[in-house]
């Protein structure tokens, strides 16, 4: 069982770090107005994480 939640969590990281997607999502969390001045669509990403 652990060994599958580290590898879950560990995916999850590298998803985060490494995709562009993930990058956005990051980027979104840690500054709203500067992720928006970017071009990421705060909304798409919303949308993406909470529904």
């Amino acid at each position: 069982m652990s060994i599958i939640s580290f590898s879950v969590a560990i995916i999850l990281a590298l998803f985060l770090k490494f995709t562009k997607l993930g990058i956005a999502i990051r980027a979104r969390s840690q500054d709203e107005i500067g992720a928006s001045v970017v071009g990421i669509s705060i909304d798409k990403i919303d949308s993406i994480v909470w529904e």
